[in-house]
């Protein structure tokens, strides 16, 4: 009897030890290895706010459409949550969406640093000779080497050599009123920010002047938006910078139309060309430009503007040029430009 029991206990113990070695991996196995799968349709909701609104939300780098501030539905899991707004610094918060909770996070923007953008103005003529030599020189300065968010350029037509250039007849108040405003009496002439006249037809004295002036810290920041089809509206978004030294009663906002590329099967003048670029269609709201008010440091301050488009004019080939300048001195302290 006795050996029964002891055999009996004997056989109880070796099974609870097998067992036991058995079970523990599987304790272990659910410890190393959890669930991550939610259910599907879950999802946890997340407030994107920010210092700046209007910003774009993005998420893992991709464009949800949406603007801060807003709320987004995601499933659970970690994500780079960044805005990009023109004008300033992208940012980014990494972030962990859980399900059924709602959390928030503030992404702060800091205004990117302006860009000076430089201002070509030339004056040329469909029969001046040398005006080719310039243009060739102007089209390779701005194909190779300054972008449009480094120079903006506008060719004024004038009545000499020839007075039946097309382009100065199509609109002669703006043009006279930019040739007198210069004193321009012979073309080819070029101005770069409105007060350096490097010789036309030189291209490394013209480099010198462009690269002169686009190291500067430019004065203002300009931002532009625009309408399609005609009439066409802009909004000019304009920040000063620094207006230390400013004399604000001297200034003035020019907003002018140009044609980027206007071709014709034959030579309209006697120079051989046929094709002509960036010339000057309209000046609004006039000619003379329009006064700046007295303006603070860091505010941003909104002009607008409208106009018809001219059945003779390429749509796609208009570009919108803003510039401020200093009508006394003619010092031009910054400038923008947006495609039609």
């Amino acid at each position: 009897m006795f050996q029964k029991i002891k055999f009996s206990r004997l056989f109880n113990k070796v099974f609870f030890t097998i067992a036991v070695l058995v079970f523990i991996p599987v304790l272990n196995g659910c410890k190393t290895s959890p669930p991550v799968n939610s259910p599907e349709g879950v999802t946890g909701k997340i407030v994107v706010n920010s210092n700046i609104s209007g910003a774009g939300i993005f998420v893992n780098n991709l464009n949800t459409g949406k603007f801060t501030p807003d709320t987004l539905s995601l499933s659970p899991g970690n994500y780079s949550i960044s805005l990009q707004k023109e004008g300033y610094q992208p940012a980014s918060n990494q972030v962990t969406i859980l399900a059924n909770q709602i959390i928030e996070t503030t992404i702060l923007l800091s205004q990117s640093q302006a860009k000076k953008i430089v201002l070509m103005e030339d004056f040329s003529n469909i029969s001046c000779v040398p005006c080719v030599t310039t243009n060739r020189i102007v089209e390779s300065l701005k194909n190779y080497l300054y972008p449009e968010t480094e120079l903006a350029i506008i060719k004024y037509p004038t009545n000499f050599p020839s007075p039946d250039d097309p382009f100065y007849k199509a609109n002669k108040p703006d043009n006279d009123e930019r040739i007198k405003f210069y004193n321009v009496f012979s073309t080819p002439a070029m101005f770069i920010d409105g007060n350096t006249k490097p010789v036309a037809t030189d291209s490394f004295k013209i480099k010198e002047a462009i690269v002169a002036r686009i190291n500067l810290e430019p004065g203002f920041r300009i931002e532009i938006t625009q309408t399609k089809g005609s009439p066409v509206q802009i909004n000019i978004d304009i920040t000063p910078l620094n207006t230390e030294g400013l004399n604000f009663s001297q200034l003035v906002l020019h907003t002018v139309v140009v044609e980027k590329e206007i071709s014709f099967e034959t030579p309209p003048g006697s120079n051989g060309e046929k094709v002509f670029h960036d010339v000057m269609r309209l000046m609004l709201p006039g000619n003379k430009g329009e006064d700046l008010p007295v303006m603070s440091t860091g505010n941003k301050y909104s002009f607008n503007r409208i106009f018809s488009i001219n059945s003779s004019w390429q749509q796609d080939k208009l570009k919108t040029i803003v510039f401020i300048q200093n009508k006394i001195t003619k010092e031009v302290y910054q400038a923008a430009s947006i495609n039609y």
